[in-house]
């Protein structure tokens, strides 16, 4: 965002130096200029989005989590789907706000890293909430221990395990090379 910033201020400061010589091309400058803007403020919204995302806090963890599968399904040849089990409950805050960052991590991870074609997110309310997030994409080999993942440079996978204690949740991974990846988390309710 900043980046893009710094290429409309020098995009502004060319086409300055354009107006004097040929107004024409300003012209056409000054709409890839627009354009430019246009993106700048929609990764802007996006970044204010992703803080604290205020459709989680009107509406809860399922239609945020529903909203986040959507907005997936469908890049780069990615179909997602979210089933949703139970009765649902709206959570402590702090609860959907971490349960939320996981989701949004491993949805993440699929996109960037399983080269996946499948992404299926359940949701499951009983006497404990369980989500479950399995694709069909590449897998990865996982550590024999769970404090060696930065060891390989997993720290997305640190930061959803921390995420998980926060909140008393139990998280499993489960992933291999070629058979996809498996987040499992259970926490009471």
């Amino acid at each position: 965002t900043v980046q893009a910033l710094i290429a409309l201020d020098q995009r502004t400061q060319m086409i300055e130096r354009i107006c004097r010589r040929d107004p024409q091309m300003a012209a056409v400058k000054l709409t890839e200029l627009r354009t430019m803007t246009a993106d700048a403020i929609a990764d802007v919204r996006r970044v204010i989005r992703n803080l604290r995302p205020i459709y989680l806090e009107d509406l809860g963890l399922a239609p945020a989590i529903e909203m986040l599968t959507q907005s997936i399904d469908g890049s780069a040849g990615l179909s997602a789907t979210l089933t949703i089990e139970g009765e649902i409950q709206r959570l402590a805050p702090e609860r959907e706000l971490a349960l939320y960052r996981i989701v949004q991590e491993a949805l993440n991870n699929v996109v960037k890293h399983a080269q996946a074609q499948h992404v299926q997110v359940e949701l499951n309310y009983g006497a404990q909430l369980t989500v479950l997030i399995r694709d069909d994409g590449h897998g990865f080999e996982l550590p024999n221990r769970a404090d060696a993942l930065s060891d390989w440079g997993h720290f997305g996978l640190i930061g959803m395990r921390e995420r998980a204690e926060l909140i008393a949740a139990q998280l499993t991974i489960q992933s291999a090379p070629g058979v996809g990846t498996t987040i499992e988390l259970q926490m009471p309710l």
